[in-house]
């Protein structure tokens, strides 16, 4: 009896250190896992890069990733379609927090899902990250053929005795081999809670992906949204409203600090007549032409705005009447230079109004376009600087 006490203290001591060493290379494949939460890895990465490791720790023939409408996994494993159809009847007939496991698929209930396939084990574990249809992380095991030695063969011999048939019990209770097929290794309940725990962390990864890809979608959403809100649609120069704020603030540039700033308004001449005679579409690549090359012939500090329809306006902050002025001829040359496709010529005619103390954005845009329509009425093509 000491004997058998030791014998199975000592056996007891051995399963305990190798589940130890077994719960290491799971930690040791989780923390791996982990690393990859900031690497936005796809789950189909993510199984390519972790597969053979999970084939190893569990002893696996195959390991996939059933998610949405993809499937990825390393190994020998069912087809595709396979995959779905079992990934689905899995969602059907198991609770979402319970995980599946079987080492004789071909007699389960999915076994119509998987139809023929050489894998016999399965060990699937739910994935919650979509409501509606969750993920699968599922491991298969091959078919392990087993042989046990029996005693008493039930078809043993039997013979002829007193007018009777008779069971011969040495012979019938012969030692005979049965090959038990179809079945693979069982998985143990440390392996269980192992692909569990393995399970979670891939959940809260694929989750974290999304969380991030949703994060990244809602900030170029946003991003898009205030350029809507601050650039003209068919020039993708600032708007009406966005310059407006531009002209309020160097208002509030020049009340303060004395900075001077300078509007310049001006718009197409005979804009009317390329409209009439080639249609609005070659008037709007007038337009959308005549706003790029202004744009990219101002100084850091300037800033160009669609003030409605043909007419433009350049806020140059820093500049006072005299450099504003100098600044509009130059843009009416390059102007009157550049060649308009489909277009002969285009011109424009430049009002120049510089901040004077007491002004606000209303009386100064007021003095530019009174300059603009002094321009135009003396022959148009030119500029006109008004300061008073």
């Amino acid at each position: 009896w000491a004997l058998v006490q030791a014998a199975t203290a000592r056996l007891m001591l051995l399963l305990a250190r190798a589940d130890a060493r077994y719960l290491r290379r799971v930690r040791d494949s989780r923390d791996l896992l982990s690393k990859d939460r900031g690497g936005l890895l796809d789950p189909g990465a993510l199984v390519q890069r972790h597969g053979p490791d999970w084939l190893a720790l569990f002893r696996a023939c195959g390991v996939a990733l059933v998610y949405r409408e993809t499937v990825s996994g390393v190994g020998q494993l069912p087809s595709e379609g396979k995959l779905q159809r079992l990934a689905s009847a899995l969602s059907q007939s198991q609770p979402r927090e319970g995980i599946w496991c079987s080492r004789n698929l071909r007699d389960s209930a999915l076994a119509d899902a998987l139809g023929q396939s050489a894998c016999c084990g399965l060990l699937a574990v739910p994935l919650p990250i979509d409501d509606g249809k969750p993920g699968w992380f599922l491991m298969f095991r091959p078919e392990q053929i087993e042989t046990r030695l029996w005693a008493g063969k039930p078809e043993g011999p039997v013979a002829m005795g007193d007018g009777r048939l008779q069971l011969l019990p040495r012979n019938s209770f012969a030692a005979w081999r049965e090959e038990i097929r179809g079945c693979s290794e069982p998985w143990s309940a440390i392996e269980q809670q192992a692909a569990a725990d393995l399970g979670e962390d891939l959940a809260v990864l694929v989750f974290s992906r999304e969380i991030d890809l949703l994060n990244a979608r809602l900030t170029e959403a946003n991003r898009r949204l205030e350029r809507l809100a601050h650039t003209d649609a068919l020039t993708s120069v600032w708007n009406r409203y966005h310059t407006e704020k531009q002209i309020d603030a160097a208002i509030n540039a020049a009340e303060r600090a004395g900075k001077p700033c300078t509007l310049l308004l001006f718009d197409v001449d005979h804009f009317k007549q390329v409209n009439d005679r080639l249609g609005h579409e070659a008037g709007d690549r007038v337009l959308t032409t005549l706003a790029r090359e202004i744009d990219q012939n101002l100084r850091g500090g300037d800033y160009l705005g669609r003030w409605g329809g043909e007419e433009f306006v350049v806020v140059a902050s820093g500049n006072n009447l005299e450099a504003g002025g100098t600044l509009a001829e130059r843009l009416r040359r390059h102007v009157a230079e550049t060649r308009f496709c489909g277009v002969e010529r285009i011109t424009i005619s430049v009002g120049v109004a510089t901040w004077r103390e007491g002004d606000s954005r209303r009386t100064l845009l007021d003095r530019a376009d009174r300059a603009m329509y002094r321009a135009k009425h003396d022959g148009r093509n030119r500029v006109v600087e008004l300061d008073s």
